[in-house]
């Protein structure tokens, strides 16, 4: 029996409405997703100051996006829920918000460098 995918809106984080976006369209999209070849959290702090973790589990065989933070992490990022949503949305660039310092990123860095994977998908959904 199959597992139900459980949805990742978060009442009071905006981004969590394009995660759920793409988690809704993976199984169309799992080829492109499965590019990225790891598994990369997004710890993301709202306007509140309240967090919570999106995880994109790209070597899964079929890709999944769940809330939480698995110990098998290999790459997380920490940034504001409205600069993921324009990251996301390809309204900005990561590379410029981490200039800013307004990303922290640890662990596999060039698994963050093909987060625009994610941003080219984004924009035809």
């Amino acid at each position: 029996m199959e597992k139900k995918k459980m949805s990742v809106k978060v009442e009071g984080f905006k981004v969590s409405e394009q995660f759920e976006a793409l988690r809704a369209a993976l199984p169309a999209i799992k080829d492109q997703v499965k590019k990225i070849n790891g598994i990369i959290t997004f710890n993301i702090t709202n306007d509140d100051n309240k967090k919570e973790s999106f995880t994109i589990n790209a070597k899964a065989e079929t890709p999944t996006i769940e809330l939480g933070a698995p110990e098998n992490t290999e790459c997380t990022i920490n940034i504001g829920d409205e600069d993921c949503l324009q990251i996301l949305g390809g309204k900005t660039s990561p590379m410029q918000l981490f200039m800013d310092g307004r990303v922290a990123l640890d662990g596999n860095m060039q698994l963050a460098m093909k987060l625009n994977v994610l941003t080219k998908i984004k924009a035809k959904l």
